[in-house]
């Protein structure tokens, strides 16, 4: 949590370019962390349901995946971010 915390702080402050070794490496952790299986969904008993009242439910891993999230969005408009290069290895 702490290193992706550092990571966004990294992209805000644009301290130097990505590289290609490290724009590939962005890549496959954002992919290995976005793209993943779906959590089960909830069974509800069908006599009880109210959609008003009902509470969303976070995925339990959503703290962590807001962080991935937000660096995406900074790593993508990042002025030290080479499109051209990052989607070398989005493809």
């Amino acid at each position: 949590r702490q290193t992706l915390l550092e990571l966004v702080d990294y992209a805000n402050t644009g301290a130097g370019k990505f590289t290609e070794s490290v724009s590939e490496d962005i890549v496959f952790m954002i992919a290995a962390n976005l793209f993943r299986a779906l959590p089960p969904p909830r069974t509800h008993d069908q006599d009880n349901l109210d959609a008003e009242e009902e509470e969303p439910t976070l995925d339990p891993s959503w703290p962590h995946l807001q962080i991935v999230y937000e660096f995406l969005l900074r790593y993508i408009v990042s002025n030290d971010t080479d499109a051209k290069l990052v989607k070398k290895y989005v493809d």
